[in-house]
């Protein structure tokens, strides 16, 4: 569960009180209260857990937990997209310096993969043509 908790903690001193700042009207201590109760079922699991470990019990007594946590979590994820989505959309404009920073801030094994998606006039005349005076200013911050 350290994963988990880390994800949550990383939104919750970092994420959150960043995109509070920019996305006004976003209720995070909701979100942050959905973490502490998925904190509580997964530390209830993992009581479960160790108690199985030790022969005391079964897993099946942890399928309604599992449950719990999967409706809790599949909430959450879609309150998340719903107040954040639009933030992000917009953050998303323009093509011409998203694609290129995207394109070019990957590892050269998945810059391939992923330019082998898009559009070969995407690659080979929008980016490094048409576009270049536009994403030419990020080129600081490219890796590539």
């Amino acid at each position: 569960m350290t994963l988990f908790e880390s994800h949550h903690s990383g939104e919750e001193h970092i994420a959150f009180p960043l995109l509070a700042a920019k996305v006004p009207g976003v209720d995070f201590s909701l979100l942050v209260r959905q973490h502490q109760d998925m904190h509580r079922l997964t530390d209830r699991l993992m009581g479960l857990c160790q108690a199985a470990k030790q022969e005391q019990l079964s897993l099946q007594q942890s399928a309604p937990l599992l449950e719990e946590l999967l409706a809790l979590w599949q909430e959450h994820r879609e309150m998340e997209e719903q107040q954040l989505s639009a933030h992000g959309q917009k953050q998303s404009q323009p093509g011409a310096l998203v694609l290129p920073f995207l394109l070019f801030n990957l590892e050269p094994s998945a810059q391939q993969t992923f330019a082998s998606q898009l559009p070969w006039v995407v690659t080979k005349i929008l980016v490094p043509w048409v576009w270049r005076g536009r994403w030419q200013t990020m080129k600081p911050f490219l890796l590539a």
